[in-house]
């Protein structure tokens, strides 16, 4: 069935690329058959019907949504060092020949149940050497000051610390030695007695 030209033209239609119908007419038209044979309501339905494909056609398609996965969170390694990690071992020794179990700090020592018992300390670093504290680097250059091993300085300076010789107590130790142990631990419970001892020679602490 053949479309008037006097009312309908193939014209660009609603979708890009595509043709669709245009109706131009006057709206007399829609009461009249047309002389030539065709409906005046075939070209509205055919219209409607490439719309409806173009709108199909050119719908945007809804895309699926999925939840965000949850944050993760970094967990520190069960093998890493603690800051805190000790530097040195106290292996101590009681005057009847007991041998503590050792200890990892002056504290632990001096808060040690036999710590009244203990005859002397061995001093031993953990691990590789961290080079000294500014406090170890002071009490060297005290008691040392030419050594070529200043840690095995300070690990008898420590050893000092843990524990007076029980027979001459501070008296058998030399004047730098106490110094320098007291730069390490003035809290020490005998550095009041290596203070005394420095007095009665007429020297004073570092």
């Amino acid at each position: 069935m053949a479309v008037s030209r006097r009312r309908w033209w193939w014209l660009a239609g609603p979708c890009p690329g595509r043709v669709g119908l245009e109706r131009v007419h006057h709206p007399a038209a829609m009461n009249r058959r047309p002389s030539d044979g065709s409906h005046p309501f075939l070209a509205p339905l055919l219209v409607t019907l490439l719309a409806a494909g173009c709108a199909r056609e050119t719908g945007t398609p809804s895309r699926p949504t999925f939840p965000s996965p949850p944050p993760t969170t970094s967990v520190r390694s069960d093998h890493s060092d603690p800051p805190d990690a000790p530097r040195f071992r106290f292996d101590c020794a009681t005057i009847d020949g007991r041998s503590l179990p050792p200890l990892t700090s002056l504290d632990e020592v001096w808060a040690a149940p036999d710590y009244l018992q203990i005859e002397s300390c061995a001093v031993l670093l953990l691990g590789a050497d961290p080079g000294l504290l500014p406090t170890e680097e002071a009490a060297v250059e005290v008691a040392a000051p030419e050594t070529s091993d200043p840690l095995v300085v300070v690990e008898d300076l420590l050893s000092t610390c843990t524990r007076l010789p029980p027979e001459g107590g501070p008296h058998t130790l030399p004047s730098p030695t106490l110094r320098a142990a007291l730069i390490i631990c003035p809290d020490a419970p005998h550095a009041d007695l290596m203070r005394d001892e420095l007095a009665s020679r007429g020297e004073k602490e570092s």
